[in-house]
């Protein structure tokens, strides 16, 4: 087992937050010189560095890589198609290079994690067909750098999950995978996807650590009320893991803002931490 798993297994871990929110705070528009954000690990290294760093400083112990968007399906459209494999090396090598900064200023002896971060296809893919050939050089790349871990995160399709994780186990069998999907509720309670049914399908599939993110703190609050009586999740077999935004956006001229602040986050993490949740972050 890895020495990530391990940790897990003994006591809840910290992630980092958003990435793209925060970069566009720290730079502004500066994103459309370049396309995308993942760009940046090549080209803008210090800026990713400094997102990394913040969150090291505000006491995340996981760091998600700048590579949510990094695969054809997002960059082909852009002209970057042929740095798929150059920016998610640089986002893995720039997330270690915050860890190495970190503790030489602070001396801190803890452990700390590189999470490789794996977003959905566009919206316009729907079919999970052929959809593990799109993602197999990020695949490649990111195992190639020996993250500690994998997240799929944001998925909406139960189809495309399965594909990626068989693609995922047959490349990098001994690679931890967390797979996260975006879960919403209506106003009647009905969810996008049935909570029991997607964590049931991460334990047939053999997968450690399953969870919501890109949700609500309360949609994550239910996801954690619809599942931790599984059988699996009572007996440790899959570890949870949630990492939601604030929640509850509205547009106020041209900017979403929502009515969470950092301390009822800080509050979140602890109630979902005394739940059990191992794994826990923000988003988006």
């Amino acid at each position: 087992m890895s020495h990530f798993l391990d940790h897990l297994k003994t006591s809840p871990l910290l992630a980092d937050g958003a990435t793209g929110s925060y970069l566009f705070e720290r730079t502004g528009r500066l994103s459309e010189m370049n396309h995308v954000y993942e760009a940046f690990n090549a080209d803008r290294p210090e800026q990713i560095l400094q997102v990394h760093l913040a969150y090291l400083q505000a006491g995340a112990r996981c760091l998600t890589t700048n590579t949510f968007g990094a695969n054809p399906t997002h960059l082909v459209p852009v002209d970057q198609g042929s740095r798929v494999a150059e920016l998610n090396r640089a986002g893995v090598r720039v997330a270690r290079r915050a860890i190495d900064a970190y503790r030489e200023q602070t001396g801190n002896p803890d452990d700390f994690f590189v999470i490789g971060s794996v977003g959905p296809a566009r919206e316009d893919i729907k079919s999970a067909e052929g959809i593990a050939e799109l993602y197999q050089e990020q695949f490649e790349a990111l195992a190639s750098e020996g993250i500690d871990a994998i997240l799929l995160e944001t998925f909406t399709s139960l189809a495309q999950i399965d594909a990626l994780v068989r693609q995922l186990q047959s490349l990098a069998p001994d690679l931890p995978t967390i797979i996260h999907m975006a879960l919403h509720q209506t106003a009647d309670g009905a969810w996008n996807q049935d909570p029991r049914q997607f964590v049931e399908t991460a334990v047939d599939l053999g997968i450690p650590v399953v969870g919501t993110n890109c949700c609500a703190p309360w949609e994550a609050e239910a996801f954690l009320d619809a599942v931790e009586n599984l059988e699996a999740v009572r007996e440790g077999e899959i570890q949870l893991s949630v990492m939601p935004n604030g929640g509850d956006f509205q547009r106020i001229g041209h900017r979403f803002l929502t009515g969470v602040n950092p301390e009822f986050m800080g509050r979140f993490a602890r109630d979902v931490a005394n739940r059990g949740v191992r794994l826990i972050g923000g988003c988006c």
